[in-house]
């Protein structure tokens, strides 16, 4: 299994630093190096994830690589929804204009 460091704005909804690490206590010191080197804002996510690759942590953690608008715009193109309904529903669920 890979660690993998990953430093998420959750504001800007974007990775802004991802690292692999062959063992979990290389990946954790990373985490609180990183955490006490820098100025974290409130909006900043340091996380240490586990997965079998970097294509396996794409598809597991989507949620740190797509933009939410992008995640709900697929779960909704899924459904038997037409595009008028879907745009209301994502107006409800991101809150602003689509």
């Amino acid at each position: 299994m890979i660690h993998f460091l990953v430093v998420f704005d959750r504001k800007a909804e974007h990775v802004e630093h991802m690292k692999a690490f062959a063992n979990g206590k290389d990946a954790l010191r990373a985490r609180f190096a990183y955490e006490r080197d820098h100025d974290l804002s409130p909006n900043i996510e340091v996380v240490v994830l586990v997965s079998e690759s970097k294509q396996a942590l794409l598809r597991t953690h989507a949620r740190y690589f797509n933009r939410v608008k992008d995640l709900l715009e697929t779960a909704l193109s899924r459904q038997d929804i037409t595009p008028k309904k879907q745009r209301s529903g994502l107006r409800r669920l991101v809150g602003r204009t689509v």
